[in-house]
């Protein structure tokens, strides 16, 4: 029913915990495909230690090819209807997959992905962190309602190591965009979405670890975030709810801001796509970023940033 896709490179650290943790579920995947992506730090080696017929291992056709291909690479071999993602880095209980299976024993034929809410690991220290507050009684999820979660939450509700996806319909959207190394998951999840039902699954039952060095979700950059360039093109002219879009643009805009942390400047790039009357405050905030000198920026941001997240909330 379910195949498993793990990137890998270089997780010497954590990718039998994590291999072990799928082998360990109450109901077991047809297959995990560790997809190496050129390791050379001894994870491979790791891997192959590992005695299980369930483990498939696919190498990318050049080394550090990028997450965006070695996953796509794994959706392509899968064997299974249903694909369920998980980093090499990240974890599952043991109940997972079976949370999963029971909602697509009901589901399967009306929903495209499932997500789910996840915890955060730090220091051996698990605790709760994204739930989506207003799901209710009713699970399922169109893209007008997924945009306004992803609004009213200030972050994506889809994380790549709790998201399950129908593999064709997977495939149709075009995968994981091979253009970006940053945010190329935000990008995919908004095209599964616009075309197809989603399911949230209630269960926090996935576990981000956030102690790995040199992730990706970590670098900050003054490029103008992948969301904010794609998603007019993702949803077309003809989108209905345009004021939801230009909200969305102002939240990735602003959290790459944050993100940036005064260690680089705010472009113009990033102003530019701001729509100014729906965060004025927040748009004040990034042109002092911008042109402040660095100890005054520090100081707007160490008192600005909570505030900002309330307005952001209340806008």
């Amino acid at each position: 029913m379910i195949s498993v896709v793990i990137p890998l490179y270089n997780k010497i650290d954590y990718v039998e915990e994590c291999i072990k943790s799928v082998l360990s579920q109450e109901f077991l995947p047809v297959e995990i495909l560790v997809v190496d992506d050129g390791s050379d730090d001894g994870s491979l080696q790791k891997v192959k230690s590992i005695h299980s017929d369930l483990i498939r291992i696919i190498p990318t056709d050049s080394p550090q090819s990028g997450p965006s291909i070695a996953r796509n690479m794994g959706v392509q071999n899968a064997n299974s209807d249903w694909i369920a993602f998980l980093d090499a880095d990240d974890l599952w209980e043991k109940s997972y997959l079976k949370a999963i299976a029971q909602i697509l024993t009901d589901n399967s034929d009306k929903i495209s992905y499932i997500f789910s809410p996840w915890l955060l690991k730090s220091s051996n220290d698990i605790k709760k962190s994204f739930v989506v507050k207003d799901a209710g009684a009713d699970p399922f999820f169109d893209f007008e309602r997924f945009l306004q979660t992803w609004i009213d939450e200030k972050q994506c509700p889809m994380w790549t190591s709790a998201t399950v996806v129908k593999k064709q319909d997977f495939i149709n959207c075009g995968g994981f965009p091979v253009k970006y190394r940053r945010a190329e998951d935000k990008i995919a999840w908004l095209r599964i979405a616009k075309d197809g039902i989603g399911y949230y699954n209630p269960l926090p039952l996935a576990i981000y670890n956030i102690d790995v060095p040199g992730q990706l979700t970590k670098a900050a950059s003054p490029v103008l975030h992948p969301v904010v360039s794609e998603i007019s093109g993702i949803v077309g002219d003809n989108y209905p709810h345009q004021t939801q879009i230009r909200k969305l643009k102002n939240n990735e805009i602003m959290r790459s801001v944050k993100d940036l942390k005064m260690q680089h400047k705010c472009t113009y790039d990033m102003r530019s796509k701001f729509y100014i009357p729906y965060n004025p405050l927040s748009f004040i905030f990034m042109i002092f970023c911008t042109y402040c000198p660095t100890i005054v920026q520090q100081n707007i941001y160490n008192f600005a940033n909570s505030g900002l997240r309330f307005i952001g909330r209340k806008a």
